[in-house]
């Protein structure tokens, strides 16, 4: 069980990391789109340009999304992995 609880560990520890970096990464395409956004509207980018842009920040959004949803999956495979080990140690006891 220890090798099973490491490894769940660790794939909590790589989504975090992951979930990390996608915000990082979201935050960044938000603040250009933004600054792109007003460029825009200032008539300084063709509306192309600015869509290119807003692709870029939709694919972070989306990332991120993908991100937070592995975190919460790994973290219920863990509890899943963690109430399957009480059960069975329970079931040994009697």
């Amino acid at each position: 069980m220890n090798l099973y609880n490491n490894n769940s560990n660790a794939d909590i520890k790589n989504a975090e990391e992951t979930l990390s970096l996608a915000q990082i990464t979201l935050d960044d395409k938000a603040k250009i789109y933004d600054k792109n956004k007003a460029l825009f509207n200032a008539q300084a980018i063709s509306e192309s340009d600015l869509n290119k842009i807003k692709i870029d920040y939709d694919t972070a959004k989306s990332d991120y999304e993908k991100a937070k949803t592995a975190l919460e999956n790994a973290k219920v495979k863990v509890d899943q992995a963690l109430n399957k080990a009480k059960s069975d140690y329970e079931t040994a006891q009697t």
